[in-house]
């Protein structure tokens, strides 16, 4: 496997894993615990797609204006794969 396919996965990965957090601790906030789980599971899977997706695309929009250590805290690598091999 080469080093740039692990960093595509990476860079594709963690932020969705970042996403899930972020719409995990949003849903738990917003959420009354007083409603009926199945509507809970349901805006929380709902919720996390959505949040994700809106991270990441600030995230993409951000990069090049974020520090390195950010950049990488966020996609896991600082540099972006390599296709053309």
């Amino acid at each position: 496997m080469s080093r740039d396919y692990l960093r595509s996965v990476a860079r594709t990965w963690l932020p969705m894993v970042w996403g899930a957090v972020v719409g995990w601790l949003v849903t738990a906030e917003i959420v009354p615990a007083s409603m009926a789980p199945e509507i809970q599971a349901s805006l929380m899977a709902g919720s996390v797609p959505i949040v994700g997706g809106l991270l990441y695309a600030a995230a993409r929009w951000f990069e090049l204006r974020l520090p390195r250590w950010v950049r990488r805290l966020v996609f896991g690598s600082v540099v972006e794969p390599n296709y053309n091999q």
